[in-house]
C-alpha cells in the first residue's frame, strides 16, 4: 500500500514537472514572438519616420527656393562633383556596397546557407528594376512627351534633337535625384536594421568553414575575422552614404527643380519603399525580409 502511495505521488510530481517545464517552454516561445514583433515595430517606425521627415525637407527646402529665401553656393551648381559623382551614380554606389553587405550579413545570421543570400540579392534585382522603371522609363517618357525646345524648329525632333542643336528642352521633370535618394536611404535603413538588431543581441560573428579531405569541416578564424573586419567596414561606409544622402535631399530642395517635381520624385521613392518592404517582400517568403 505504501509502495503504491509512493509510485502514485513520483508519477504525480513527474506529471507537474513535466506541467511546469511546458509552461516554461511556452513563455520563453511568447517572449521570443514578442521580442520579434518588437524588433520588427522598431525597424518600421524608423523607416516610417525616416521617410516622413524627408518628406518634410523636401516641402521645407522647395518652400525656402520657391520664396528665394536660399543664396547662391557651391552646391547651386548641377555640375557639383558631390551631384555629378556621388548622386548621379548612387544607385551604383549602393548596390556595389549594399551587395556585398547583405551577402555577408546573410552568412552572418545563417552559417552555411546559401538560400538566404540568394534572397538577399532578389530584394536589390527588385529594388534595381523599380529603379529602372521610375527613372529610365516613366520619368523619361513624361519629360519627352511634355516638353518643347527653346528652338521651336528642332521641337518636332524631341529633346535629343533640341540638345543637339543647342537648345533647351522643357518638360516636366519629376525629380530623379530626389527618388534615387530617398529611396537609397529607406532601403539602406531596412537592411541595415538587423545588423544593429544582432549587433546588439549577441554580437556579429561570421563562421567561415572549409571541408578538407578526410578531416570533414573545420574553421578557418583568421579567415573569419577578416570577413567580419569587412562586415562593419561596409556598414560604416553605407552609413556615410545614408548621412551623405540625407544631405543631398537637403541640397536638392533647395537648389533644384520646383516644388513639385520633388514632391512627386519623393513619393515615388516612398511608394516604392512601401510597396515592396511593407506589402510585397512581407507577404512572400522568396524575399525573406530581414526582420520577417
Amino acid at each position: 500500500m505504501a509502495s503504491h502511495e509512493m509510485n502514485s505521488t513520483g508519477s504525480s510530481n513527474v506529471s507537474r514537472r513535466k506541467l511546469v517545464a511546458k509552461s516554461n517552454d511556452n513563455c520563453h516561445k511568447e517572449t521570443d514572438k514578442l521580442e520579434e514583433k518588437d524588433g520588427s515595430v522598431k525597424s518600421y517606425m524608423d523607416a516610417q519616420t525616416a521617410a516622413f521627415a524627408l518628406s518634410l525637407i523636401i516641402i521645407v527646402g522647395s518652400i525656402f527656393r520657391e520664396n528665394e529665401l536660399v543664396p547662391e553656393s557651391f552646391f547651386a551648381d548641377k555640375h557639383n562633383p558631390l551631384n555629378q559623382k556621388f548622386v548621379k551614380w548612387s544607385w551604383g554606389w549602393t548596390l556595389c556596397f549594399m551587395t556585398p553587405f547583405m551577402l555577408l550579413l546573410s552568412w552572418a545570421r545563417h552559417p552555411g546557407q546559401f538560400l538566404p543570400a540568394f534572397r538577399a540579392i532578389l530584394r536589390l534585382v527588385v529594388l534595381t528594376g523599380a529603379w529602372y522603371f521610375w527613372v529610365e522609363i516613366v520619368m523619361d517618357t513624361v519629360h519627352e512627351h511634355t516638353g518643347k525646345c527653346s528652338i521651336e524648329a528642332h521641337s518636332s525632333g524631341g529633346s535629343r534633337a533640341c540638345r543637339r542643336g543647342g537648345g533647351r528642352w522643357d518638360g516636366y521633370d519629376i525629380s530623379g535625384h530626389a527618388f534615387l535618394l530617398v529611396l537609397i536611404i529607406l532601403t539602406t535603413l531596412e537592411e541595415l536594421a538587423p545588423f544593429w538588431q544582432l549587433y546588439e543581441s549577441s554580437g556579429v560573428n561570421i563562421s567561415f568553414q572549409s571541408s578538407a579531405s578526410g578531416q570533414g569541416k573545420k574553421k578557418i578564424p583568421v579567415f573569419s575575422f577578416l570577413l567580419e573586419i569587412l562586415l562593419y567596414v561596409l556598414v560604416i561606409i553605407i552609413s556615410l552614404m545614408q548621412s551623405l544622402s540625407v544631405f543631398m535631399v537637403i541640397a536638392t530642395s533647395l537648389y533644384f527643380h520646383t516644388i513639385s517635381h520633388k514632391i512627386l520624385g519623393t513619393a515615388l521613392a516612398i511608394i516604392t519603399w512601401y510597396s515592396t518592404y511593407r506589402l510585397w517582400f512581407k507577404s512572400n517568403r522568396s524575399f525573406s525580409l530581414p526582420l520577417f
